[in-house]
């Protein structure tokens, strides 16, 4: 049996998470084994009954019961499992993630680096770069496994667990994502590496790897973006999915994939060969499932900026839109010279949303918007469950709180799908993935640590034993025990229609690997066999059509496009596709006028691999009827046309047609990369020239780039994301005419305010471009040479005449244009506007900042004015300007400020005086009396004091460490709890790269954010300031009722459970999981308590003090109506 020696209990959780070069691995035992610790200290169960604590913790269906197969220290972290023909379990482990596995929000240092790497040799050159931060010893110290367990008696648990796999732990490995076992091989998803892994001898050890190919993950991206699958779609190819991590991938056969900054679904053989990319612009995509009839989904991901996590339907050629650079316009745009005047194109133009308003057409929408933090995915193979559960999926909603199982079915909507139902399966643990074993169980991996490694794990079972007592379960279990597709082909043809689908496709592969097992094939197609049963038939053929090139099958594919069931044409359109689409392309012509839109669309792709353009005209045709209305068979007639890849042929039939069948050939010609996109940029329908420039700027195709730039016309006419790609155009193009053309725009009174003013931006950044493009977020760095010499009096004369003519922030931006340019303003004029009051802060900072830099002598003496004035901001500037300018006159206004200003101007004083020579005395008197002056300045005095060489200063600090609470480990952030700025702690809130609140919180009313913590709109009401403090600092010390599950051991040994709604000294509140109700327990009855544990990181070392304490008073704003 297997010891579990620490039976402990956490509700918290992890979320998702060329020649094949041949390795023999060494023996498990003659391995050093990797280091694993555990990081947490979770509170005990009672020995008595741990599997019943751990399992009252859990809602599930009424008709199933539950158990635990495993846990730990026989299951540790685990990602993901699957199931091999003899029932036993993998499960992938990461023991790296956060520590050798990295996430850029937490690694800002090197992020200049990381936007820029193009393939996995980079990104080992980058952490070489890096190492005095991070030795590379650091990435290789823990390492990812595979784990086999298995139940040799029956007794409903594992009693073998073994190591199967191990040393995952190279610097560039990711975490261990996707694993999926059949016919003696284990598909492994291991960035930078898809491995298949062998146990030649039949120990449960791997002894044979074989890297498929290498080459995904060029970037570290964040933690989780990974490699994940694995599912047999019914081609007979293996599909997977990969997070936006990107990929650089060399095949066997000699093609090159790429893609920096998007993640994809990809589909190989078995053997690793014919890697294609099938779907792309994917952000995280958890995991990949087909249902019964053939079609394929994945979950994708939400980005945290109030955008939803989606139903992705994967079809051919087709994009969702995303791409990292986003996610660096989010997180990091200071870090890559990118400020904050660019908006984010995902969330402006609603790339994610299924009906977003101004998403570009290029980007498939999804089907359905569900779950939070999807992670592993699944389908009912038809055996096992209730009948109400048929034709579910289960998509494991990983929130690192309050996580569930959610079932959801999709039903037929136009060439795609919509979502028909979705109901809660499983309920209150942190599940990673779900598959449903050979036995007719479904089993669950609770990952039982946080957003971190915590060495936890437990696999929880489920099972209907009025379904798996019938025979047709044990039917399934011997069926692979025995090895289903060794059968005669007369009994594997009987199972093509067989109710469990598992069997019907092992079925079905077998028979496809032999031309004369054909006739059994055909003969389950018929029209009297159920459509489940026909399908794999059909699927059979096309097996045998594609793999081995059997013209007979695709003749008989050929025929089944006639038959009355649209699922039937479909399939078989997309077979003849994928196996002889010369030879069969009339048939695929034919089928673009079938009545069912799916049908159409799988016949236009299947017709774009003919490459013949005779068929241009009838994909035209299909874009013209139409007309948008279905934008999956939109994609379709776009997918064609790139599949014929003839441009010329194609864009003879711009002229004269339809906007339908303009914007399908723009999104076509932008998949091609083609120049002609530049003809559409004055399309006189606004928005096929929006989505021609959206193309032009956004893939880069700069043959087409000038028609942006000359689009002046259309600034103003539409967004602000599209005046931003005209404007990007003229800047990138870099010639004197596009100088020009940019000042034109800057002196142009008919143009918004804002558009002037990116103008002179663009200027300001002309000579001296940063390697990130602002509209996308990424690294493409300008070569091109960039002189304004010709320009510079044309310039002069120019900003001169703005100086006089403008007002506002426009004229602060000009003043700002002018200094950068060295071009002198007069004194006089720039004394003057920062002086006047009247004038905008704007206009008198930038004023300001230009004096200061010339060093003009009228400066000085207009201080002694503005140090008094009303405006904070001013008042502040110019104390650091005196502090620059007159350190002694510094010190002795400091003494008038912190004598009788205004909180605000006491802390800006203390940060202008950290370093002045001559503060010292003033600082450490401040610092000495500290607890006589205002709480608000607190942080100020210390922040300043710790900058001082000083040895008074230092021994003051080290006395006033010493007087704080040595039992409280977090004493030293009580100085956080006043002073804060709101808007800087609602920029925090909001955008901050690492912190991230909105993942899992919302703020304001109104505002997006996360639901996997407590909704904040209130919280000011709530709670005081010192209680924020500690919920940021030490999450676990305050945990939100509702949002801790927690385990009760009475005194007479019964176990409660529920969710913790409320608690003092005397009693203790659960909510019942199942029911809902709410019942009081007082604490004189409870023996033991499993504490609930938050999901929350803490902020120290996320957030600088300063950063806190503005965010505590973010949040003390927040409170609700009176």
């Amino acid at each position: 049996m297997i010891l579990n020696t620490r039976i402990s209990f956490s509700l918290c959780a992890l979320l998702a998470i060329l020649t094949p070069a041949v390795i023999e691995a060494v023996p498990e035992k003659e391995k050093k084994p990797a280091k694993i610790e555990g990081t947490a200290n979770p509170e005990k169960f009672p020995a008595k009954n741990p599997d019943e604590a751990l399992l009252s913790t859990i809602t599930y269906p009424a008709e199933m019961k539950a158990g635990v197969f495993a846990r730990q220290p026989d299951i540790l972290n685990a990602t993901a499992i699957c199931f091999d023909e003899q029932n036993r379990l993998y499960a992938s482990e990461t023991h790296r993630f956060d520590r050798g596995i990295e996430d850029n929000r937490r690694n800002q240092h090197w992020l200049r680096d990381e936007i820029a790497l193009t393939s996995t040799a980079e990104r080992l050159g980058m952490y070489k770069k890096h190492a005095d931060i991070k030795p590379l010893s650091y990435y290789t110290e823990y390492s990812d496994k595979i784990r086999v367990l298995e139940d040799t008696n029956g007794d409903g648990k594992a009693d073998v667990s073994k190591i199967f796999a191990d040393e995952f732990n190279d610097p560039l490995d990711g975490t261990a994502a996707g694993i999926m076992a059949a016919n003696g091989k284990v598909y492994y998803a291991c960035i930078p590496h898809v491995w298949m892994l062998e146990d030649t001898n039949g120990d449960l050890i791997a002894n044979k790897r074989t890297s498929l190919q290498e080459g995904y993950g060029i970037s570290v991206s964040l933690s989780g973006h990974d490699l994940n699958g694995f599912a047999f779609g019914p081609d007979g190819r293996i599909y997977f999915t990969l997070g936006d991590r990107g990929y650089n991938l060399k095949t066997a056969d000699g093609r090159h994939l790429y893609d920096q900054y998007a993640g994809a679904i990809f589909r190989m053989d078995p053997d690793g060969s014919g890697l294609e990319v099938v779907h792309y612009g994917l952000r995280n995509p958890k995991e990949i499932a087909f249902d019964q009839y053939g079609e394929a989904f994945s979950v994708d991901n939400n980005a945290d900026m109030g955008d939803k996590a989606r139903i992705v339907h994967i079809v051919e050629g087709a994009t969702s839109g995303w791409h990292r650079g986003n996610q660096n316009l989010r997180n990091f745009r200071h870090a890559i010279d990118v400020n904050g005047r660019h908006e984010i194109p995902w969330m402006e133009e609603s790339g994610w949303d299924v009906k977003g308003k101004n998403r570009p057409a290029a980007y498939l929408p999804p089907t359905a918007h569900l779950s939070t933090g999807p992670s592993g995915l699944t389908y009912n193979p038809g055996t096992g469950l209730d009948p109400k559960w048929a034709n579910n999926f289960f998509i494991c909603d990983y929130r690192g709180a309050k996580s569930g199982v959610i079932a959801f079915e999709m039903k037929p909507s136009g060439a795609s799908f919509a979502l028909e139902r979705e109901e809660t399966f499983i309920q209150g643990f942190l599940n990673t993935d779900m598959e449903f074993g050979y036995d007719g169980k479904v089993y669950v991996s609770d990952f039982t640590g946080s957003w971190r490694t915590y060495d936890l794990g437990t696999i929880f079972v489920f099972e209907n034993e009025k379904e798996t007592a019938k025979p047709i379960v044990a039917e399934v279990r011997s069926l692979f025990a025995n090895d289903i597709e060794k059968l005669a082909p007369e009994k594997l043809a009987s199972l093509l229609g067989h109710t469990d689908m598992r069997v019907r496709q092992r079925a079905q592969f077998a028979l496809a690997k032999d031309t004369t097992n054909r006739p059994h094939l055909l003969k389950a197609t018929d029209a009297g066999n159920k459509l489940v049963h026909r399908l794999h038939g059909l699927w059979g053929l096309g097996q045998l059509a594609r793999s081995l090139k059997d013209l007979k099958s695709a003749q008989a594919l050929a025929k089944l496009t006639m038959d009355s069931e649209w699922r039937i044409r479909s399939q078989a359109a997309k077979a003849l596709g994928d196996s002889f689409p010369k030879e069969f392309q009339s048939t695929a012509a034919f089928l673009l006028k079938d009545k069912h839109p799916n049908t159409q669309l799988h016949a236009a792709i299947a017709l774009g691999k003919s490459k013949n353009p005779q068929y241009i005209p009838a994909l035209i045709s299909l874009l013209e009827k139409n007309k948008d209305a279905d934008v999956y068979l939109r994609h379709g007639a776009i997918q064609g046309l790139i599949g014929i890849a003839n441009v010329d042929a194609s864009i003879k039939h711009a002229k004269g047609s339809s906007p339908a069948v303009r914007l399908g050939l723009v999104i076509a010609l932008r998949r091609l990369k083609s120049d002609q996109l530049a003809a559409f940029v004055t399309d006189p329908d606004p928005s096929i020239a929006i989505e021609a420039i959206q193309a032009i700027n956004d893939d880069y195709i700069e043959g087409a780039r000038s028609a942006v730039a000359r689009a002046t016309n259309l600034l103003g006419k539409s967004s602000t994301m599209i005046d931003n790609r005209i404007l990007n155009s003229i800047y990138r193009m870099g010639d004197e005419e596009n100088a020009r053309r940019a000042l034109g725009i800057a002196t142009n009174s008919n143009y918004p305010e804002s558009i002037r003013m990116e103008a002179l931006f663009v200027l300001q950044r002309w000579e001296n471009p940063p390697a990130a493009d602002p509209t996308t977020g990424k690294h493409r760095p300008l070569t091109n040479e960039r002189s304004l010499a010709k320009l510079r009096p044309d310039l002069t004369k120019t900003l001169n005449l703005l100086l006089d003519s403008c007002s506002g922030a426009l004229l602060a931006e000009v003043i700002r244009t002018t200094e950068g340019f060295g071009i002198e303003i007069t004194p006089a004029t720039l004394l003057t506007h920062f002086a006047n009051s009247k004038n905008a802060t704007a206009i008198r900072l930038a004023a300001l900042e230009t004096l200061l830099k010339n060093k003009e002598d009228g400066l000085r003496p207009l201080l002694d004015k503005t140090l008094k004035d009303r405006d904070r901001e001013i008042r502040a500037k110019s104390f650091e300007t005196l502090a620059t300018l007159d350190p002694v006159a510094a010190v002795t206004h400091a003494k008038t400020i912190f004598a009788t200003g205004q909180i605000f101007d006491k802390q800006r004083a203390f940060a202008a005086l950290e370093k002045l020579p001559n503060a010292g005395d003033l600082i450490l008197t401040k610092l000495k009396d500290l607890k006589n002056q205002a709480p608000a300045i607190h942080l100020d005095i210390l922040d300043a004091a710790a900058q001082r060489s000083e040895p008074e200063i230092k021994k003051a600090l080290v006395a006033y460490e010493a007087g704080l609470d040595s039992s409280n480990p977090f004493a030293a952030y009580a100085v956080t709890a006043d002073g804060g700025d709101i808007n800087q702690g609602r920029s925090v809130f909001y955008n901050h790269g690492a912190a991230q609140c909105t993942r899992c919180h919302k703020g304001q009313k109104g505002r997006k954010g996360g639901v996997a913590g407590p909704n904040l709109q209130n919280v000011g009401s709530i709670h005081n300031r010192t209680y924020l403090v500690d919920s940021i600092v030490n999450p676990g010390a305050h945990i939100a009722p509702g949002y801790g599950t927690v385990s009760l051991t009475l005194n007479n040994d019964d176990i409660v459970a529920g969710t913790l709604t409320k608690e003092n000294a005397k009693q203790i509140t659960l909510k019942d999981l199942a029911n809902g109700e709410s019942k009081t327990y007082p604490r004189s009855e409870i023996k033991e308590i499993s504490q609930a544990i938050s999901t929350m990181p803490p902020m120290i070392g996320i957030l600088k003090k300063s950063e806190i304490r503005d965010l505590v008073a973010y949040l003390a704003s927040l409170k609700a109506p009176k």
